[in-house]
């Protein structure tokens, strides 16, 4: 439940995001969303993944801007970077044509069921 928390965390951030920064809070502006969930089938990828694809037609971004600040030089309600890096395992933003595409991943813990836990 934390963890689906903190995916929702991250994922709200990242719209906040392009709401703010590549349409520059522009009300009415596409933005596609997509989640799929990305089985451990490929060899080297032994955990299940949820993968999550943003599309605008904002503003482009400086790549540098997604790597974050340091804690000490954020401004306030400038956090959204660091909480979405230190939640998703992968991100890779990239400008194609006149869209910016934002890419997440978030690799998935095995859950206990409810019989290994001892929650009959």
């Amino acid at each position: 439940e934390a963890e689906c928390r903190s995916v929702t965390l991250a994922v709200d951030e990242a719209l906040t995001n392009i709401i703010r920064h590549a349409y520059q809070g522009q009300r009415g502006r596409p933005i596609q969303l997509s989640c799929r969930y990305l089985g451990p089938a490929a060899p080297g990828r032994p955990q299940a993944r949820l993968e999550f694809v943003l599309v605008d037609r904002g503003r482009g971004v400086d790549p540098a801007e997604l790597r974050g600040r340091p804690l000490d030089e954020v401004r306030p309600g400038g956090l959204g970077t660091h909480f979405i890096r230190e939640i998703m395992d992968e991100i890779e933003y990239e400008r194609r044509g006149d869209c910016n595409w934002l890419r997440l991943v978030k690799y998935l813990t095995k859950q206990k069921s409810s019989e290994t836990s001892g929650g009959g």
